[in-house]
C-alpha cells in the first residue's frame, strides 16, 4: 500500500463510502497489480516408526544435548525456535498495562527490493535494545486510560468493544497521549516505537528465522488478514507469535509507530537508530491489517497517514526504553 493508496482511502471518505465497503472493493481489473511472491508452505519434520523389541530393562540414557565440533569444543544442540513453544494468549490473562518483551540490540537489512518504492533500497540498520509490548493495545486497556483522563472512547467498531480485542480508530495523536499517560502514571520511559526498532522486532531480532511474515512463512498461523478475518479485527494474540513471543506483528490491525513518513527517506536513513525524518505531513504505519492480502501483509510493508486520521483498523503497539 503506497500514498496513493492512502490519497485513495481519504478521498472515498469524503464521498461517503464506507471502510467496509472499502474492505470490500477488489483492485481495477485494467490496472496494473503488482504480484507478490510469498512462500505459503510449511515445512514439518516426519518421525519414522520404529518397531519395538521386548528386552530386558536397560538403564535410562539422557538425550544428547550437545556435540563436538570439527574442533573438539562443545556446543549446544539447536534448540525449537520461542515461537513454536508459545500458544495463543488466554483472554482472560491479559494485563491492564502492556506486557512487555526486551528486544536485545542488533543489526538487520531494512526494506525490501521486491515491494513498493517507499520500501526501497535494502539498507542496514543497528538498534539498541528496548522493550515493545507483546501485544497491541486492547480496549480494555486503553479503556483504563479513557476513564483515567476523563477523554472519550474512539467510535465503536461494527464488531464492537471487546476487552481482548486491538483498540481501533485511534489517531498517532491518540497513541502518542496513549504512551505519555502511561509513562506519567508508571515512571517508565514508555513511548511508540520507532519505525527501525518495529521492524527489527517483527523479523525476530537476533532470533531471526528470515520468516516471509511475522513469525512463520504461512500467513494463516501468524495473521488475521482479508482471507480469513471476515473483515474485522480479532482478539490479541490468538494467532501464533513471531520468534520473540511477539503476537499480531503481522495483520489485525495497522499500527502507528513515532516516525514522520519519508518516502526516499530509506535512501538517506543513518545506520545507527534512525529516527525517521526530522519533519513531515504523515506519519509511518505499520503490520498490514485484517483488510489487506497477503501481499500488503509483508513485514517490509509500509503506509502513511495524516496524524489526526483515524479508522477500524488503525491500532498500535507501546514500546519503552530501558
Amino acid at each position: 500500500m503506497t500514498l496513493r493508496n492512502t490519497i485513495i482511502i481519504c478521498t472515498l471518505l469524503l464521498t461517503g463510502i464506507s471502510f467496509s465497503a472499502l474492505a470490500q472493493t477488489k483492485p481495477d481489473s485494467k490496472a496494473p497489480v503488482q504480484k507478490t511472491k510469498y512462500k505459503t508452505g510449511t515445512q514439518a519434520s516426519k518421525k519414522k516408526k520404529t518397531s519395538v523389541k521386548k528386552a530386558a530393562p536397560k538403564p535410562v540414557v539422557q538425550p544428547k544435548t550437545a556435540t563436538k565440533d570439527s574442533a573438539g569444543a562443545t556446543k549446544e544442540a539447536p534448540k525449537a525456535a520461542d515461537s513454536q513453544k508459545a500458544a495463543p494468549l488466554n483472554p482472560a490473562d491479559l494485563p491492564l498495562e502492556p506486557d512487555m518483551v526486551l528486544v536485545d540490540g542488533g543489526s538487520f537489512l531494512m526494506g525490501s527490493n521486491d515491494g513498493e518504492q517507499e520500501e526501497k533500497p535494502i539498507h542496514k540498520v543497528s538498534v539498541g535494545s528496548f522493550y515493545l509490548a507483546k501485544t497491541e493495545v486492547t480496549v480494555a486497556q486503553y479503556r483504563e486510560f479513557c476513564r483515567a483522563t476523563n477523554r472519550q472512547m474512539p467510535e465503536e467498531p461494527k464488531w464492537g468493544w471487546q476487552d481482548h480485542f486491538p483498540i481501533v480508530n485511534v489517531s498517532w495523536k491518540d497513541a502518542q497521549a496513549y504512551c505519555d499517560w502511561l509513562a506519567q502514571k508508571t515512571g517508565q520511559k514508555f513511548r511508540l516505537p520507532t519505525e527501525a526498532e518495529w521492524e527489527f522486532a517483527a523479523r525476530g531480532g537476533k532470533k531471526t528465522q528470515k520468516y516471509h511474515f511475522a513469525g512463520s512463512n504461512t500467513i494463516e498461523e501468524v495473521a488475521w488478514f482479508d482471507k480469513n478475518s471476515n473483515k474485522q479485527a480479532h482478539g490479541v494474540g490468538s494467532k501464533k507469535p513471531n520468534e520473540l513471543g511477539l503476537y499480531d506483528m503481522t495483520g489485525n490491525v495497522w499500527e502507528w509507530v513515532a516516525d514522520w513518513f519519508g518516502e526516499d527517506y530509506y535512501a538517506n536513513s543513518p545506520e545507527r537508530d534512525p529516527q525517521g525524518p526530522r519533519t513531515g505531513a504523515m506519519r509511518v504505519m505499520r503490520s498490514g491489517s485484517y483488510v489487506n492480502y497477503p501481499g500488503d501483509n509483508r513485514i517490509a510493508i509500509r503506509i502513511s497517514n495524516m496524524p489526526d486520521d483515524t479508522g477500524p483498523f488503525f491500532g498500535f503497539r507501546v514500546a519503552k526504553g530501558l
